[in-house]
């Protein structure tokens, strides 16, 4: 662990002399990432992300909970309200379901639990990045964009499921709720926020597309193929990495969606670090759940999309793919799956 933190102490001071050493690749990359988010991820983001935070401003929490009780108990082993991140985290995008789980463990909410156990399901892809930028944009047809929807909507419930801990389905409330707000109030209040992510969204991204490019020129990335560069790219910076299989062929480039669109990148983990660490939530327990949802949804891809039936290198995929989820899950067989701290 130590070796680890100086590694990563050791990244800004590599990363100066490489910046230096290729400064207009970096002003480009940044000039890419301002221009990607201003025209597509802001444009298909700040909306839903504004009405999704304004109805769960204007909600009847109490009614929700009941509501949600059941659903969530069943599906993940959490009470009802821990609910509000996971649907916003689904309607809304990366990173509002990580924001509102901490602010929901700081106003006491949430208990400590529930806020760790929420955190593994309630980073994900919002629908308008789904159909826009990757359906409808990187993939050609919004179709595609539907079929990631309903993959990211069942590998959130099957890791969830995996992950889920039973202990905390009837826990009492914990601490104070936030009071239901009227709309004029609340509509301010969800730009403001909505805005504020929208911000710190733009900044990472600009950083990351600037960090790709400053990689892209000290190694020899261009002599691989699009998909490897898309995958190892998406890795790092979803949409980014999304954008370059604009040109590649559909069929793998719907899996290598499924899968990255089910991780996030680093640059979305960066963003939901910076919610979490705040109020002392693990990351690590997250990082290992977001990667389980990429494999599921990886898996899942293979048999929900059809273009891939009559593809002979979908075959070799799918055990490289499937093949790794049995050894994932081998390698945290030695943990309990019982509870988020016993996860690593």
């Amino acid at each position: 662990m130590k070796r680890m933190s100086m590694a990563f102490r050791l990244i800004p001071l590599l990363g100066i002399p490489v910046l230096l050493f290729a400064q207009r690749q970096a002003a480009e990359g940044v000039r890419r990432g301002l221009t990607l988010c201003a025209e597509v991820l802001v444009p298909a983001l700040f909306p839903v992300s504004v009405l999704s935070q304004c109805l769960l401003l204007t909600v009847d929490r109490q009614g929700l909970e009941r509501i949600a009780n059941p659903l969530m108990g069943r599906l993940f082993g959490l009470p009802g309200r821990c609910a509000p991140p996971v649907f916003l985290g689904l309607l809304g995008g990366f990173p509002l379901g990580a924001i509102l789980t901490g602010r929901m463990l700081q106003n006491g909410s949430l208990s400590k639990s529930e806020a760790e156990q929420t955190a593994l399901l309630c980073n994900n892809a919002g629908p308008g990045f789904l159909i826009g930028a990757v359906g409808a944009g990187a993939l050609g047809r919004a179709e595609y964009g539907l079929l990631l929807i309903l993959i990211q909507f069942l590998a959130v419930i099957l890791t969830g499921g995996l992950l889920q801990n039973d202990a905390l389905r009837e826990l009492p409330l914990c601490g104070s709720e936030q009071p239901k707000r009227d709309f004029l109030s609340a509509l301010p209040l969800a730009i403001t926020e909505s805005s504020g992510a929208m911000l710190r969204m733009t900044g990472s991204v600009a950083f990351f597309c600037s960090l790709t490019a400053c990689l892209q020129a000290i190694l020899p990335l261009r002599r691989l193929p699009a998909l490897w560069q898309a995958g190892f790219f998406g890795c790092l910076e979803l949409s980014g990495g999304i954008a370059l299989l604009t040109n590649a062929e559909p069929g793998i480039s719907f899996l290598l969606c499924a899968f990255l669109c089910g991780w996030g990148g680093l640059c979305v983990h960066l963003q939901a670090a910076e919610a979490f660490c705040r109020v002392g939530i693990p990351i690590r327990p997250y990082l290992m759940a977001k990667l389980l949802q990429a494999l599921i949804a990886l898996a899942l891809g293979f048999g929900i999309s059809p273009l891939l039936w009559r593809q002979a290198l979908a075959e070799s995929l799918a055990a490289v793919g499937i093949g790794s989820l049995p050894l994932f899950l081998l390698i945290l067989k030695k943990s309990r799956w019982h509870s988020t701290k016993s996860v690593l």
